[in-house]
């Protein structure tokens, strides 16, 4: 649906990628909070830690199934906003790592929550240092301040997910 509204504005794929890159942070860290919250307050996780299964393998079926659901969200708006012309070699990767991400940053800030509003704040915190990047990714100026917030890893998986678009040429700067 958002793809399909987005369509007809042709706007560019900077702002698709600002788009596509909002997307995990919703999925990835809502869902793992919201999950990992839910199933310690049920006593899931102690469950967990007394049955035959790791830690390692609950963790990655977490990134494997709340990345799924980014990826195939993601893939989704990718093709209605760009009419299909993606370069999906580069795309499904960038929308891989970008929501393995989120879902692991959803991990690190639960830890820390013992409440959903607890979360809540984390996630705010975190969201405003990971939109930070935002700034010399949208700025055409070469200024060396604005350039050092390029060095948040956000910045990468903006430019990841820019150059998934068939027409978008990549500058790092």
């Amino acid at each position: 649906l958002v793809g399909a509204l987005l369509h007809p504005l042709d706007i560019s794929e900077k702002l698709l990628a600002l788009l596509l890159f909002a997307d995990p942070a919703v999925i990835g860290l809502t869902l793992t909070g919201a999950f990992v919250l839910m199933e310690r307050g049920n006593n899931t996780l102690l469950a967990l830690a007394v049955s035959p299964l790791r830690g390692s393998t609950y963790v990655f079926a977490k990134i494997a199934t709340f990345s799924g659901l980014g990826i195939l969200s993601g893939i989704a708006v990718a093709i209605a906003a760009s009419d299909g012309d993606l370069r999906f070699a580069i795309m499904l990767p960038s929308l891989s790592l970008t929501n393995a991400a989120a879902v692991l940053f959803g991990f690190a800030l639960v830890t820390r929550a013992n409440s959903v509003n607890s979360f809540l704040v984390h996630m705010s915190v975190a969201l405003l240092i990971m939109v930070v990047p935002f700034i010399p990714y949208l700025d055409e100026t070469s200024n060396n301040a604005l350039l050092m917030l390029a060095l948040i890893p956000s910045y990468s998986m903006l430019v990841l997910l820019e150059a998934g678009f068939a027409e978008a040429s990549i500058s790092l700067a």
